[in-house]
């Protein structure tokens, strides 16, 4: 009972670190600074625009006026081998920056949020651990090389403003 109830506290104990814990920066596009997304301003008309947001959200069908399930894009994109095979990946959170502490897997990040106009905000990072890992609202994520053609870390509060 006593290995019980000690468990409890510890649980609720994180839970509220974690709740109250700033946010140090967040992950978003490579090279792109500190502004805002938009999602639905149709700028986006090919693959090689369109895969970096899959990095983000693996289940994405379309993003701006691309659609990644179009037939002839199957069909005729010799890169939708590779799209494919970010879409079968899934984001891997772990409890702590050890890859023997796997917590689970998602396809998206709960902290990414997309606006009904399509401005979206990028998910927050709360702490750092070495160069490859970061800790999100679901728990730490190990950025690998072949990552980094797509995102890197930014310091500080995403801008928000148009």
């Amino acid at each position: 009972m006593r290995i019980l109830w000690i468990s409890v506290i510890l649980l609720f104990s994180a839970q509220f670190l974690l709740a109250n814990e700033e946010p140090i920066g967040y992950i978003g596009f490579i090279n792109e600074g500190e502004w805002r997304i938009q999602f639905n301003d149709c700028t986006i008309n090919t693959f090689d625009e369109a895969e970096k947001f899959l990095w983000f959200n693996r289940n994405l069908e379309s993003i701006s006026c691309y659609a990644f399930y179009n037939k002839s894009n199957v069909l005729t994109n010799s890169k939708h081998k590779n799209l494919s095979l970010l879409m079968k990946k899934l984001i891997i959170f772990y409890s702590s920056p050890n890859k023997f502490d796997k917590a689970y897997e998602s396809y998206s990040f709960r902290d990414l949020t997309i606006s009904k106009n399509g401005w979206g905000r990028f998910p927050r990072v709360y702490s750092k651990s070495g160069t490859d890992w970061y800790k999100m609202k679901e728990g730490w994520i190990y950025i690998e090389n072949q990552d980094k053609k797509y995102i890197q870390f930014y310091e500080g509060q995403q801008e928000l403003n148009p």
